[in-house]
């Protein structure tokens, strides 16, 4: 296979996962109408029949999932009754999730799935099997490698992240998030920081750092932080108003003038 064929949609086996994947969730739907749960909610209470009496978060770690996705699942599910949220008096920060009689109780009527399922795929439960460990292997060697792949993007340059993975202020490449200037970032990313500026900031890096002329060369402004407050102008002083001068009165005539 060469190069060109490797970009072919019919040769990518992410897009096979990701319709099986699909597909799989539609073959479920009809299945569980009767039990009244999607499929989500299905796998929250598969991992709450094998044991129950667990945390969210190792509801959580067993399928993969953040509390943020996982507690709105949660809700439903003690809406509907099947579970219950509890806080032990020994740690109440602990959020533990038991099931309900009621969520029990559905287990026998949810023995009905597998057969349905399978029946559904249209394969064998020695292919189903192989099927199950060509995935578990997957899914374990993906996991390792995932740390080890490189960044491909717009951050993909470890300069533009500090050592606590904390993002650059946008537009200004060598700043910290509070706007303070880091200098080794800096030193690492362009010989000529080593120039001390007036301000105490140093040269512009990022994407205008390539500039001809003055632009380039121009420090950024100093950080808000940096800078003293500058001191407020003095206010105004109230307005004398001159009281109206008053009219002569008739047959008079004003000073300085005569009268006719």
């Amino acid at each position: 296979m060469n190069d060109a064929d490797w970009l072919r949609l019919d040769a990518q086996l992410c897009f096979r996962l990701y319709a099986a994947s699909r597909a799989v969730t539609r073959c479920y739907q009809p299945l569980l109408a009767g039990l009244g749960l999607t499929y989500p909610q299905y796998l929250v209470m598969l991992v709450l029949w094998e044991a129950d009496d667990l945390t969210v978060k190792a509801i959580g770690e067993r399928l993969s999932l953040d509390s943020g996705t996982l507690t709105p699942l949660l809700k439903r599910l003690e809406q509907a009754g099947l579970l219950r949220r509890e806080r032990r008096a020994g740690n109440e920060r602990e959020v533990r999730i038991v099931l309900s009689e009621a969520g029990r109780d559905l287990r026998e009527q949810a023995k009905s799935v597998p057969p349905g399922l399978m029946a559904a795929m249209g394969l064998s439960l020695e292919e189903i099997g192989a099927l199950r460990g060509l995935l578990d292997k997957l899914l374990a060697h993906a996991g390792r490698r995932k740390a080890e792949l490189p960044r491909v993007g717009m951050n993909s340059d470890p300069r533009l992240i500090d050592s606590n993975r904390k993002r650059l202020a946008p537009g200004r490449s060598g700043f910290m998030p509070d706007g303070d200037f880091d200098r080794r970032r800096c030193r690492a990313s362009s010989p000529t920081c080593n120039t001390t500026y007036p301000d105490g900031v140093g040269p512009r890096v990022g994407i205008n750092s390539d500039l001809p002329g003055p632009a380039a060369s121009a420090p950024y402004p100093p950080s808000l932080s940096a800078r003293s407050p500058a001191p407020r102008p003095p206010p105004p002083s109230p307005r004398t108003r001159r009281a109206p001068a008053s009219a002569p009165a008739c047959g008079t005539s004003a000073p300085g003038r005569p009268a006719w």
